[in-house]
């Protein structure tokens, strides 16, 4: 597979293990419902010294954005940065590089390790 591949992030069982070299999220993670799921996930399909990038809202930064905009996301879907942090390491990854924006959004990037460290 090449390219863009759209889908479902919390099932990307049509995906092969250990795949891709990058993985990008722009602002999509707090509209997913199961987004500790797509971690996995993302786990899975990642080569060993993949890389995965993410930059998303925090809970206080949608709540932010749905006061001034009228906006009502649903409410499981949303994080905090140490909590999103915390289960990518539980999903294996190792963070390389953090930045939070005022408590309102944030970015990392993750790494998947060269040898799986999970027990």
């Amino acid at each position: 597979m090449r390219g863009l591949s759209g889908g479902d992030a919390t099932d990307l069982s049509r995906l092969e293990d250990a795949h891709f070299d990058m993985i990008v999220d722009f602002m999509i993670l707090h509209h997913v419902e199961g987004w500790r799921r797509f971690l996995d996930e993302a786990f899975r399909v990642l080569r060993p010294g993949g890389e995965m990038y993410i930059n998303d809202l925090t809970r206080k930064g949608v709540h932010l954005t749905d006061f001034f905009l009228h906006w009502n996301h649903a409410e499981e879907p949303l994080f905090l940065m140490e909590e999103f942090e915390q289960q990518a390491r539980e999903s294996g990854f190792t963070t390389v590089r953090r930045c939070n924006y005022a408590g309102l959004d944030f970015c990392f990037k993750f790494q998947k390790p060269k040898h799986d460290t999970r027990e």
